[in-house]
């Protein structure tokens, strides 16, 4: 080999070389170029379109915004519920109470319904005692005085009777010489007369008594009726 020949060789290399960084170089930055290219790309059409991005921007808040609401909404209904239960709970107690006192109300009405009264029998009570006791003791020579002592005590009791069933509403019925009334009256015979009018009551054989206007016991009564006129035989 010829020493031209070997310079033409080393040379051939040497520019073989020195050409391989730049195609190097070249090569390594096309897909750089191919990225940034991309971005361009996206940014291009963000520039075209500038109002896609805004909008989904303005839904989240919207949704982040009623998301809040509902939330509130809940919130207020189960405070409603709390608030209701309280109040449903308060009220049935206070019902129980009310039924409670209720009973005991009635219960002692029951137990005690006599305790304004009974004072007053109580008091009759001893008045016939008294007179009991006198008419027992009395002798000859006093038989007259304790047989008088002994009526004005039971008119005494029988008055103190009378004002006592007064105060608890009970009337007395005593129809005589009324009129015939079936609702009070217990009609236990019928007389002919003329000395009263027909339907009216001739005697008294026992008082009845009104509780509030409400019959407790009928008078039983003779009835007086029209006197049936008798053909006269010759």
């Amino acid at each position: 080999m010829t020493k031209k020949t070997i310079d033409n060789t080393q040379a051939s290399a040497s520019h073989i070389n020195s050409a391989d960084p730049a195609q190097h170089s070249e090569n390594e930055a096309s897909p750089e170029n191919n990225l940034n290219h991309g971005d361009d790309t996206t940014q291009e059409t963000n520039a075209e379109n500038p109002s896609q991005s805004t909008q989904e921007i303005d839904q989240l808040a919207d949704d982040t915004d009623n998301l809040l609401e509902l939330e509130n909404q809940i919130s207020a209904l189960q405070q409603q519920v709390d608030d209701n239960l309280n109040r449903y709970l308060s009220a049935r107690a206070e019902a129980d109470n009310i039924q409670k006192r209720a009973q005991r109300d009635i219960e002692n009405a029951h137990k005690y319904a006599l305790e304004k009264a009974l004072p007053d029998f109580i008091n009759i009570k001893d008045a016939l005692e008294l007179g009991t006791q006198a008419a027992k003791t009395a002798t000859q020579n006093t038989e007259q005085a304790a047989l008088d002592k002994f009526i004005e005590g039971s008119e005494m009791a029988i008055r103190m009777f009378h004002d006592s069933l007064t105060k608890l509403g009970v009337i007395e019925v005593n129809p005589q010489n009324e009129a015939f009334n079936p609702e009070h009256h217990q009609a236990m015979s019928l007389v002919e007369t003329d000395e009263i009018a027909p339907n009216h009551i001739i005697d008294v054989i026992q008082k009845g008594y009104l509780l509030n206007e409400r019959l407790l016991r009928p008078a039983m009564v003779i009835v007086s009726k029209k006197i049936t006129p008798t053909d006269n035989a010759d």
